[in-house]
């Protein structure tokens, strides 16, 4: 594994967020992203203002920027990214696979190097479409 490198200071929290939950959101075996528990409470807060003003509800993303925690250490970059797993592939492969995906979107949009951790926070088990399973 590579150092993190110094974090380019330009390049805001916010489109690192942005790049990386696109990544992992696009990775095999990744159902969906999950908030940190403080955006999970804002969210809910929220709706329940729009219910109460008649609003709709705020569109759901599936790469959601919120479920990626960023943390800038003497110049390093960490990333935390809290994820739903499908099973399909096996979780561990999906983890590996999704910390792949987000060093090279990193790489490829900002230059960057990051230290990527990755949170199985639940699998949402994808039934078998098998005519057998039936």
């Amino acid at each position: 594994m590579t150092e993190p490198s110094a974090a380019d200071p330009a390049v805001t929290d916010d489109a690192v967020a942005i790049a990386a939950a696109q990544a992992a959101i696009d990775t095999p075996g990744v159902t969906r992203l999950v908030p940190a528990i403080g955006y999970l409470i804002r969210d809910a807060v929220s709706g329940l203002a729009r219910q109460l003003t008649g609003q709709q509800p705020a569109p759901e993303t599936r790469a959601d920027p919120d479920a990626v925690e960023i943390e800038r250490v003497d110049g390093a970059l960490r990333l935390t990214i809290r994820i739903v797993a499908t099973g399909t592939p096996p979780v561990q492969a999906t983890i590996g696979a999704v910390r792949t995906a987000v060093e090279q979107a990193l790489a490829a949009a900002f230059g960057l190097t990051a230290q990527v951790s990755v949170l199985v926070v639940d699998t949402a088990w994808e039934p078998d479409a098998s005519p057998s399973a039936r």
